[in-house]
């Protein structure tokens, strides 16, 4: 059922249920006629016609518009952890690239909706506390106030954590991709 038209999945779903267009025109009461023009695409199903035809082929006619979601697609979801090693270059870069993949595919390919998400939201967080100790930073250079930490304390050994510890969470998640886990882990996360 790739082809999105309504018209060709009710033929998809016809075959499916081992009718023939007799069968269905008969089990729907619709002239062979209708079932042909529906399947051939010179007319589109509406009203009591899409009624019987997905009573008798036990289908929701809501269900019939929508895009079918395909199954687990690894690559894309691979794509999506790597793309957040982006941060490496500059760090808004982590959040962007996951969110254009996430806008691409969130509909296309199950798992990444809420995969996505969850990436984002580690993302969001991570460059929150970045952009917290460079502020912080910022405002003690600026201000030449007293720093709340004692003054010996080291701002790079700090950052340099902050992006190792991302860069252990993006790397596992990748290698839990790659063998085939569907359980990872993006803690912290923020909640919004």
């Amino acid at each position: 059922m790739k082809d999105l038209k309504p018209e060709s999945r009710i033929k998809t779903l016809r075959i499916q249920a081992g009718f023939s267009q007799e069968e269905l025109a008969s089990k729907t009461q619709l002239s062979l006629r209708t079932i042909q023009r529906i399947e051939n695409r010179e007319t589109v199903p509406r009203g009591d016609s899409l009624q019987r035809i997905s009573k008798v082929l036990n289908f929701k006619i809501a269900d019939l518009n929508e895009q079918p979601v395909q199954k687990q697609n690894t690559e894309i979801i691979l794509l999506l952890h790597f793309s957040v090693l982006a941060f490496l270059i500059f760090p808004l870069l982590g959040v962007i690239f996951p969110l254009i993949l996430w806008l691409l595919f969130k509909d296309k390919i199950s798992d990444v909706r809420a995969r996505g998400i969850t990436i984002i939201k580690s993302q969001i967080y991570w460059l929150s506390v970045l952009a917290a100790v460079y502020l912080y930073i910022f405002c003690l250079k600026i201000l030449n106030s007293q720093p709340i930490l004692p003054t010996n304390f080291n701002y790079k050994a700090i950052i340099t954590g902050i992006y190792l510890y991302n860069l252990i969470i993006v790397l596992g998640n990748i290698i839990k991709t790659v063998s085939g886990m569907r359980k990872h882990n993006f803690k912290p996360v923020i909640s919004f």
